[in-house]
């Protein structure tokens, strides 16, 4: 049939601007010149002379032409390459001739190529613009496999458009040789030519070879060729061009999958590991691992869409396992994720229960209480939910006239309301407690880092132990986020009675003293006959009343006399506090509880001892512990997400969860087709959003390391680059391959901090616990190995507004001195009478680590048959036991501490196997009798031999010691004899 062709005069452009101006059109109709205008009637064509353009051949509307007058503009459609409108000329009332017209343009500006299938109602054809090939794939709908499938192929150079080859003007043909079944060969001069063939079956795919030649002395010459796919539904096509960019793509895409999987893995191990009690730090892969992923369920989601460039569906799509482009699919996901959650946090519970017997159920580790790992897994969830949730309502808007729309549009509206409401209602929270002082911010003052406690509080977290510094990795291993610090037992409730620094205009960022003081809640309610509670872990534990947490944050500010320290260390730990129900945690050799001492000895407490010491000491173990040991139930329970140790403040949580909603809302959101004068309009808001995210999270240090806070960076930085990629890649087919793969390098830098992370926590849990525990004490106990009066920390690190120290030197943190203070040994803790506990009929003893202000003299003592054998040294060169009552170092009830006595460096210490005993000089610290006396009631008339070895032993170490004048304090040697039985 005869037809009318509109091509544009100049097919191919340098320039894809010209591109837009391509996606309308207008006709312009003139009469015969020949015509006077007499008789040119009202349209300018003649007396009773319709000229019409029916703009869509479904109607019978017609637009009536002017002569000389363009018409109306005619739109094309952006995934098209040309468009059928109808021409008639008649006289009025009678039947018009029309004939067809065809109205086509480029889609790809420097293509003289294009190529589209008749029908649109079995599928589309588009341009498959990668670096250094040209392509065209069609796909055929999944319901329409071996039906007929008419192609178009436009030429336009063949209309008459000039192609500039070797600098002239040729005249160009176009040959179409099918690559797969026949192999028939189809040429035609014409500016376009139809192709009829059979869709492939389903899992098949059928390709053609387009060549655009020039005829040159009868010879043909192929100028550029194009490949032409067909496919059925989502099929993949192995194109006949080498590997290609899609492989290649491909392949990065699989290895970034496989790196994001393995930082995933890693992360779930260190969570395993610590909450067995082995010393991982999961959080600190949390922050580059939380940025990774959202950031790559983000360019998921954009290369899941139907205009997205095949580029990033190349690239990305290996990973659709993050962020499911089915709705319903992601979140069944999201809520199997959750659910999984859930009974992990639900076994973690019955472990605790089971391990901590009777009275566990009240005294549950804040950490546990349920919400607090959800939240945490919700941060991961929250893009592809908020996605998933826009696709279902804006797809039920689309019927909503019905029951099922309705329902689709209240679902997703009402999903992406609970995201909304549950961000802004913990910011809220969060804010509010702050504001009332309920949380507060201390300062540690040897390191400068700030950390958010409960004002009150009311559990004990074993010392924070981190990997450390290292060469290569310089303080990123040391920074808070790689603590691990597990909860070891419920306190006695204590409160911060300190002033806080007004020196910033937020309340987030007021800083409290980390030294208190600290003191018992019910030492400060005047009047109140309420007592902290008192619960244990002993068989014969009872529950007492609690009182209420904070209520005397409301009472008249009390600020006890705060005393002079007597050691460096229990300096550095100024939170006195107390047990009343002791967990039971693994004996890691990192955990300590926190410290005692008296002015001559320093003694550390394991976590895993403080169940043994609290059945011997009536319930209650009186320790000193550091500011960031303490924990209460709003930074360490529900919503504890907000207050991770590696996050700089915490409205962080509240603002990932907005920021990751708006992109998942961005994803699923934004309409794929867009009219064309509305286009740039939207895509210019969409850059500008996305570029004012970048400068807001590269600029609000969310975290406490540069580490992290790059991923972040690098992250967002990698989401506007995929979205620029997405709206603008069809406008650089050249560069859209090597952009890709930049891209792919930048979202590949957090996940592979992530591995690092995890890999390094998994092994610091794994990781043989020192042989020693000083090694471990010196890193987490500030002021251990640290003699009187020797310096720890001349003040704050600077940290502008949230410094605590405004002198002007008090810039740095003034090293810790490794220099030894004493000898180090075991202190043996004898229980009181009656409280002792035994175990297969021998009395259990606690052993502590410690360091005692004077240098040992150690002699083992035995009995060899009917003689007393002796010898200095411990065996195989391990460390004197050094005896101590209980009541000495530990408050006991109805016990009343000799200050001058517990002051006073003893002379000797005796241990035997079942019991141990001080010696002091004087005879009045001795209970009024000699030290001789005290040493023969204590060894007994048993064995006369051991009885006599031991008084010669203690005769000549008092013989050798100089006179009381020449030593100077912490010289007077200590001797510890240790009787062992036969």
């Amino acid at each position: 049939q005869e037809h009318i062709l509109c091509m544009p005069s100049s097919w191919t452009a340098e320039d894809s601007n010209v591109l837009p101006a391509l996606d309308k059109a207008q006709f312009i109709a003139k009469p015969d010149p020949k015509l006077s205008s007499a008789l040119a009637g009202g349209y300018g064509f003649g007396a009773s002379v319709e000229v019409n353009l029916r703009p869509e051949l479904e109607t019978r509307a017609k637009w009536p032409l002017q002569a000389n007058v363009p018409s109306l503009f005619v739109k094309m459609q952006p995934d098209k390459v040309a468009r059928a409108l109808g021409f008639s000329a008649g006289l009025t009332g009678q039947a018009e001739p029309e004939w067809p017209v065809v109205v086509a343009r480029p889609r790809e500006h420097n293509w003289p190529l294009d190529v589209q299938l008749l029908d649109d109602s079995i599928g589309k054809c588009k341009p498959e613009p990668e670096f250094g090939f040209s392509r065209f794939l069609c796909r055929i709908q999944s319901g329409q496999a071996e039906a007929v499938a008419k192609l178009l192929v436009f030429c336009g150079p063949c209309m008459g458009s000039n192609l500039v080859v070797s600098g002239s003007e040729t005249k160009v043909s176009v040959l179409v040789e099918e690559s797969t079944g026949s192999g028939d060969q189809l040429s035609s001069s014409a500016p376009w030519l139809g192709l009829d063939t059979l869709a492939p079956e389903a899992d098949k795919f059928r390709s053609w070879v387009i060549s655009l030649v020039k005829d040159t002395g009868g010879r043909q010459e192929v100028i550029q060729s194009f490949e032409l796919a067909m496919v059925v539904g989502d099929g993949m096509v192995p194109w006949q061009t080498a590997v290609g960019t899609r492989t290649v793509l491909s392949l990065l895409g699989t290895a970034l999958a496989a790196v994001v999987a393995l930082a995933i893995a890693l992360v779930i191990l260190a969570c395993m590991l610590a909450s067995a009690g082995m010393p991982a730090a999961p959080a600190a892969a949390v922050p580059a691992l939380s940025t990774g992923i959202a950031v790559l369920q983000y360019l998921t989601l954009l290369s899941a869409r139907e205009d997205a460039p095949d580029t990033l569906q190349h690239a990305f799509g290996s990973l659709y396992w993050i962020a499911p482009s089915d709705t319903w699919y992601a979140l069944l996901e999201a809520a199997g994720i959750i659910a999984a959650i859930a009974i992990f946090h639900a076994v973690a519970v019955l472990q605790h229960l089971q391990a901590n017997g009777r009275g566990a159920a009240d005294e549950m580790p804040h950490g546990l209480n349920f919400g607090s790992w959800e939240l945490r897994g919700l941060s991961f969830l929250v893009l592809p939910v908020s996605a998933a949730a826009t696709s279902l309502a804006l797809s039920g808007m689309q019927t909503f006239g019905s029951l099922r729309g309705l329902l689709k549009f209240g679902v997703g509206l009402a999903i992406l309301l609970s995201l909304l409401g549950t961000a802004f209602s913990v910011l809220v929270r969060v804010r509010n407690w702050i504001e009332d002082s309920h949380i507060i911010c201390v300062q540690n003052k040897l390191t400068g880092e700030i950390q958010y406690v409960d004002r009150v509080c009311d559990q004990l977290f074993a010392m924070p132990f981190r990997r450390g510094r290292s060469r290569l990795f310089g303080n990123w291993c040391a920074s808070p986020g790689w603590s691990f610090s597990q909860t070891i037992a419920s306190i006695s409730e204590v409160e911060n009675r300190g002033q806080a620094k007004e020196r910033s205009d937020t309340s987030w960022a007021r800083v409290w003293p980390s030294d208190g003081p600290w003191v018992l809640t019910s030492s400060v309610l005047s009047g109140s006959a309420s007592e902290p509670r008192q619960r244990t872990n002993s068989v014969d534990s009872t529950s007492t009343f609690k009182t209420d947490r904070g209520a005397s944050i409301d009472l008249p500010l009390i600020l006890p006399r705060k005393e002079k320290p007597k050691t460096p260390l229990l300096g550095a730990h100024p939170a006195r506090v107390t047990t009343s129900f002791a967990f039971k945690v693994a004996d890691n050799g990192v955990s300590f509880a926190g410290v005692a001492g008296l002015p001559w000895i320093d003694v550390a407490l394991p976590a895993s001892s403080l169940c043994t010491l609290e059945k011997q000491l009536d319930g209650k173990v009186s320790l000193r512990a550091q500011a960031i040991q303490l924990s209460g139930p709003l930074t360490s329970g529900r919503l504890s997400a907000c207050f991770e140790l590696c996050d700089r403040r915490p409205w962080r949580w509240s603002w990932d969860l907005l920021l990751k909603l708006a992109l998942g809302v961005f994803a699923a959101g934004v309409p794929g087709q867009i009219d064309a004068s509305w286009a740039p309009v939207v895509h210019m808001v969409w850059l500008a959003i996305m570029i004012a995210l970048t400068f807001v999270v590269s600029l609000s240090w969310p975290y406490q390391n540069i580490v992290d806070n790059v991923s972040a960076a690098v992250s967002i930085v990698a989401a506007l680059m995929g979205s620029a990629l997405y709206l603008y890649s069809y406008k650089m087919p050249e560069t859209s391959q090597p952009a890709t793969v930049t891209l792919m390098v930048l979202t590949l830098a957090p996940s592979c901090v992530a591995v690092l992370a995890g890999a390094l926590s998994v092994q610091m849990g794994l990781k043989a616990r020192p042989e020693k525990p000083e090694q471990v004490l010196s890193s987490v106990a500030p002021g251990w190995s640290h003699a009187p009066g020797q310096a720890i920390g001349t003040g704050y690190a600077s940290l502008g507004n949230e410094s605590e120290d405004d002198s002007p030197n008090s810039v740095g943190v003034t090293p810790m001195t490794a220099s030894s203070s004493g000898t180090k040994a075991e202190v043996v803790v004898q229980p009181p009478k009656g409280m002792e506990i035994r175990k297969d009929g021998q009395v259990v003893r606690e052993k502590l680590p410690c360091e005692v202000k004077a240098p040992l003299a150690h002699t083992r003592l035995w009995t060899k048959g009917p003689a007393a054998v002796s010898s200095e040294g411990a065996v195989d060169g391990g460390r004197a036991q050094f005896a101590m009552p209980a009541g000495l170092l530990f408050d006991l009830d109805g016990v009343t501490r000799n200050v001058e006595v517990a002051e006073t460096c003893p002379m000797a210490a005796v241990l035997t196997p079942e019991d141990a005993v001080l010696l002091y000089q004087k005879d009045d610290q001795n209970g009024g009798r000699s030290w001789l006396e005290v040493l023969r009631r204590f060894i007994g008339n048993d064995n006369p031999a051991l009885a006599r070895e031991a008084e010669r032993i203690l005769r000549a170490h008092v013989a050798r010691q100089p006179p009381e004048s020449e030593l100077a304090p912490g010289e007077r040697q200590v001797a510890v004899l240790e009787i062992g039985r036969d």
